[in-house]
C-alpha cells in the first residue's frame, strides 16, 4: 500500500541518518582518543579496540540501514511503475471504450443512412407507380372519350342519313374484336360449339355424311334436280 511504503521509507531514512550521526560521533571520539594517547606517549590499545569495535558495529548498522533504504526506494519505484502501468491500462481501456463508442455511432449512422436511402427509394418508386397509374388512367380516359366521341359522330351521321342510331345495334357487336368463327345473321359471334355444329350440318348437306354419328364414309353429293325447262 502507498501509505505503508511511504512510512517505511521515512523510518528507514531516519534510521540511516541516526546511524550516520552515530558513526560520525564514534569516529570523532576515536580520533580524539588516538591524538590524546599520542600526545601523552600512551598506548591506547584497549580504548582503540573498543572504539574500533563500536565503529564497525555502527558501520554495519549504517550498511543495514542503507540496504533498507535501498529496498524502500526499490519498493517505491516498483509502486510507481505499477501505478504507471495501471494508469496506462486505464488509458487503453478508456481508448478502447471510446473507440467502441465511435464504431457503434458509425454503425448507427450507417444504418440510419441506409434506412433513409431505402425510404427515399421506396418513396420514389411509389411516386413512379402513382405517376404510371395516373398516366394509364388518363390514357384510358382519353381512349374512352375518343370512342364516345366517335360513337356520337357515327350516331349523328346515321341520324342525318335516316339510319338507326348506333344505340340500336346490339351491345356485344359494338366494340368487340372480330369474331374468330364468324358471326350469325343477327350479328352475334359464333361460339366454338356452334361453329362445329354448323360445319357438321354443312358437311351433311353437301356430302351426305353426319360426322356426329361416327359415319366417316364420304358419299357423292346428291344429284341436283334438272332445271325446269
Amino acid at each position: 500500500m502507498p501509505g505503508v511504503r511511504s512510512a517505511a521509507m521515512t523510518a528507514a531514512a531516519a534510521a540511516f541518518a541516526d546511524n550516520l550521526a552515530s558513526l560520525a560521533r564514534v569516529r570523532d571520539a576515536l580520533e580524539k582518543r588516538v591524538l590524546r594517547a599520542a600526545a601523552n606517549d600512551e598506548e591506547p590499545h584497549a580504548d582503540v579496540a573498543r572504539v574500533s569495535a563500536a565503529y564497525y558495529d555502527v558501520a554495519r548498522a549504517v550498511s543495514d540501514a542503507a540496504e533498507g533504504l535501498r529496498r524502500c526506494e526499490q519498493s517505491v519505484t516498483d509502486e510507481r511503475l505499477e501505478r504507471n502501468r495501471l494508469a496506462a491500462d486505464a488509458r487503453k481501456t478508456r481508448a478502447s471504450r471510446e473507440m467502441a463508442e465511435i464504431r457503434a455511432q458509425a454503425v448507427v449512422r450507417a444504418a440510419e443512412t441506409r434506412a433513409a436511402a431505402y425510404v427515399t427509394v421506396a418513396g420514389r418508386r411509389a411516386d413512379a407507380a402513382r405517376d404510371v397509374a395516373r398516366i394509364r388512367a388518363e390514357g384510358g380516359l382519353r381512349a374512352v372519350r375518343t370512342r364516345a366521341a366517335a360513337v356520337l359522330r357515327v350516331a349523328r351521321l346515321r341520324a342525318v342519313r335516316g339510319k338507326p342510331a348506333l344505340a340500336a345495334v346490339p351491345a356485344h357487336a359494338r366494340y368487340e374484336k372480330p369474331a374468330r368463327y364468324g358471326r350469325k345473321p343477327d350479328g352475334t359471334p359464333y361460339t366454338h360449339a356452334e361453329f362445329l355444329e354448323t360445319l357438321h350440318e354443312a358437311v351433311a348437306d353437301i356430302y351426305g355424311v353426319d360426322l356426329r354419328e361416327g359415319d366417316e364414309t364420304i358419299r357423292p353429293p346428291p344429284a341436283k334436280p334438272p332445271p325446269d325447262g
